[in-house]
């Protein structure tokens, strides 16, 4: 799970994803992007912020396209991973 969060956490560095100060103060940012990405895996989720993408001019679409193919697939995986052990628990 923790390599999960990681992966996830270092595409959304790449990516651009913003996230706000206000919900992590005093972490860096790949220590807030880690911890967002276990939130959403919890449970608490919360939609990537785009804004860095939505100034620019035409790469805009492609950008937030796949940022939200990646965090699509980050709910994906999560919810797979923690179904597999919701079954394995409850068998």
């Amino acid at each position: 799970m923790t390599m999960f969060l990681l992966m996830f956490a270092i595409l959304y560095k790449i990516l651009g994803v913003s996230i706000g100060n206000s919900n992590y103060p005093g972490m860096n940012d790949f220590g807030m992007f880690f911890m967002n990405t276990f939130e959403n895996s919890i449970g608490n989720v919360s939609n990537p912020d785009v804004k860095i993408w939505t100034n620019s001019d035409n790469i805009s679409q492609l950008e937030t396209t796949l940022i939200y193919s990646v965090w699509l697939s980050n709910q994906f995986m999560t919810t797979i991973v923690l179904m597999n052990f919701l079954i394995a628990v409850i068998s």
